[in-house]
């Protein structure tokens, strides 16, 4: 058996004892050299340009054509992270080409992002049944638009919602298609909660409200035996982010050492003893 190597802008191609068939092949692998080791490169694109024929390698990074043509190619090979390898090919009749491409590393450059704030503020959840728009909902501009006091005020603006309230402080919500005194089901933040801890949560501390008047219009996540008398769901706004402290500027301290002086004491002489009185008879 005969077999010749031919090196073409390192592309390996081995000619192999021709098949018994007309058709040819093309089979290979693709390796990256990493610390001196050959790995296999998986799930890399290999493809003849201007044709139908693609691979994908596996975890081996082999790849494999069979039932080609005899005639001229142009292998190109792709991979993240590596340089596109691209070399022309000529498939003789019978004949299977073994192929190895030496993947070399390369830079990815990434698109530039561009951050936009959007309008819809609010917990994931929130925004995607707003969008869905299978309830009634009441965003914080809303809110604040109506000057809305307490809970039950809020509830008092959406349609179907009756406020049933007996003192200062005890009131029940009743959705109009629900069976007499059934109340719904009250979530805070995604999880159930009891009605008078939604009724007594001060509006300012409120995001948004979501209403469902019964089963039907009542999201999945949402959904328990309490449900089918209607659900309001309760979203607080979240706390605003902290700043950091402003750190106080270093004051260097300078010791100063003072050193008190006096003057030296005064000695005072007494003052002289008064001469002696003349002798008598002067």
């Amino acid at each position: 058996m005969i077999r010749e190597v031919v090196m073409i802008a390192g592309l390996v191609v081995v000619q192999s004892a021709p098949a018994q068939e007309r058709a040819g092949a093309i089979r290979g692998t693709i390796v990256a050299v990493n610390n001196g080791e050959r790995v296999p490169v998986h799930g890399a694109r290999i493809n003849l340009v201007g044709t139908t024929h693609a691979r994908t390698t596996g975890s081996n990074g082999a790849f494999h054509f069979a039932d080609l043509d005899p005639g001229k190619y142009l292998i190109q090979a792709s991979a993240i992270g590596y340089s596109t390898m691209t070399s022309p090919l000529e498939l003789k009749p019978r004949e299977t080409l073994d192929i190895e491409f030496e993947a070399v590393a390369e830079a990815v450059s990434l698109p530039e992002l561009s951050v936009e704030e959007r309008a819809n503020h609010g917990p994931a959840d929130w925004i995607r049944r707003k969008s869905e728009g299978r309830g009634r909902y009441i965003g914080r501009a809303l809110l604040e638009e109506r000057h809305s006091a307490t809970i039950p005020d809020a509830l008092r603006m959406v349609a179907g919602v009756r406020i049933e309230c007996r003192g200062a402080n005890v009131c029940v919500a009743r959705m109009a298609r629900a069976p007499r005194g059934c109340s719904p089901a009250y979530f805070m933040d995604g999880i159930p909660a009891d009605p008078a801890v939604a009724w007594l949560t001060p509006v300012a501390e409120i995001e948004g409200i979501e209403i469902y008047s019964g089963p039907a219009e009542t999201p999945p996540e949402l959904e328990s035996a309490q449900a089918r008398c209607g659900v309001i769901a309760l979203w607080t706004r979240p706390p605003p982010p902290r700043r950091p402290k402003e750190k106080k500027p270093k004051v260097d301290t300078v010791s100063v050492k003072v050193q008190s002086t006096t003057d030296p004491p005064v000695t005072t002489q007494p003052p002289p003893p008064p001469p002696p009185p003349p002798p008598p008879g002067w």
